[in-house]
């Protein structure tokens, strides 16, 4: 199945809830490092904070993401949310490991 097929059909709406699954790149479980999953927890809070939205439960894997987000008004699309999670958190992995990894595969919804 293509990206395009996937994207088919989805939606961002306010007032509804997403379940979100994303991977780590390659599925290497980075976050059997305490450190990381603590910094990745982190930005849950920040993201929720920035994009007005809740994370109503979640859970992290060593390899892999699953979320069940609701977004509260218009401010914020799907896409923007989980691309900002993704990416605060690979910036701040990466800035404890003093590295430039790209270890977030693609978001499947």
């Amino acid at each position: 199945m293509s990206w395009s097929d996937l994207r088919k059909g989805r939606l961002s709406e306010p007032n509804r809830e997403y379940f979100i699954t994303f991977n780590t790149l390659d599925r290497i479980p980075h976050f059997n490092d305490f450190s990381l999953a603590h910094l990745f927890c982190q930005q849950i809070e920040t993201n929720q904070k920035h994009h007005k939205c809740t994370w109503l439960t979640w859970v992290l894997m060593p390899d892999h993401f699953h979320g069940l987000v609701k977004l509260k008004n218009h401010s914020s699309t799907l896409p923007t949310i989980v691309g900002n999670l993704k990416g605060a958190s690979a910036f701040q992995v990466n800035k404890h490991l003093k590295k430039k990894w790209h270890f977030m595969a693609t978001f499947l919804l």
